[in-house]
Order: C-alpha cells, then sequence, then structure tokens
C-alpha cells in the first residue's frame, strides 16, 4: 500500500519580512544608540538595542527581546505612514538628531538619497512620533542581555 505523506508546511516567505533601524546620532560612523527590529506584520518580531560608551565607543551594551504580533503590525503601519517623506544624506532635515530607516517591499532612509519636496511640519511631527515609539519599543521590550 503507498504511503501517504501530508504536505510539508510552507515557510513563511521573506516577501513581507521588514527591517527598522534607528540610530543616535544622526551622522556618527559608531552611533551611541542602534535600536534594530527585524519581523513581518502579521508576526512577532525580534529587536536588538545596542548602547556605546566610552572615550572611542568601544564599550558595548546589547539587549534583545521580541515584539508580539499586535505591537509589530502597528510598527509596520507607521513605518508606511512615512512612504514619500523627504530625506537627505548629508542634513538631519528633522531636527532630531536621529536616523531612521526602514525596509520592506518600499524603503525609507531620512539620511538616505535625497528626495524632493518641502518638510511639512505635520511630516516632522509623524517622523517624531516614529522615532519616539521605536524609542518606547526598544525600551520596553529589549531586557534581555546579550552576550557581545
Amino acid at each position: 500500500m503507498p504511503r501517504t505523506t501530508s504536505p510539508r508546511p510552507q515557510r513563511p516567505t521573506i516577501d513581507n519580512e521588514y527591517n527598522v533601524v534607528l540610530e543616535k546620532p544622526f551622522a556618527a560612523t559608531f552611533p551611541s544608540k542602534r535600536i534594530e527590529i527585524i519581523g513581518e506584520p502579521n508576526r512577532d518580531a525580534q529587536i536588538k538595542v545596542t548602547k556605546r560608551s566610552g572615550e572611542h565607543m568601544q564599550d558595548m551594551t546589547v539587549y534583545e527581546g521580541h515584539l508580539d504580533r499586535e505591537d509589530s503590525r502597528e510598527l509596520y503601519a507607521m513605518m508606511n505612514g512615512l512612504r514619500g517623506f523627504p530625506a537627505n544624506p548629508n542634513k538631519d532635515v528633522y531636527g532630531l538628531d536621529t536616523r531612521l530607516s526602514f525596509t520592506t517591499d518600499m524603503q525609507f532612509d531620512n539620511g538616505g538619497e535625497e528626495t524632493t519636496g518641502e518638510l511639512t511640519e505635520e511630516q516632522r511631527y509623524t517622523f517624531r512620533d516614529v522615532c519616539d515609539s521605536v524609542e518606547a519599543l526598544g525600551r520596553l521590550r529589549a531586557r534581555r542581555p546579550s552576550a557581545v
């Protein structure tokens, strides 16, 4: 009698995977703070916060954690709201000394290729709110010390 097998479960594709990186200060070679979140909008996400200190930024502390599905979905929606916002590789146009990038099927990087258009006050506030949210997720969710 032939053996029947059930189909293998499909691994999730990386088509929907996103990557968020927040770095302070804006133009640092070695940022004093870096928050990286990798996930998918309908799944949990991984978060890693790296803090550097010392005279030459040689001391490093890393914390890891995860975002639940709802936090991941909210973050993805917020980041998609930055679509089309102004960017400039040489100037912190938002005045927060913060670089924020988002990569998925679309890309946003306020320190990336220059885009045209005037920055509106609404865009400035939206950008600040998104940065505040990413930093809050870093404080609240990345609590487990990681080996460097």
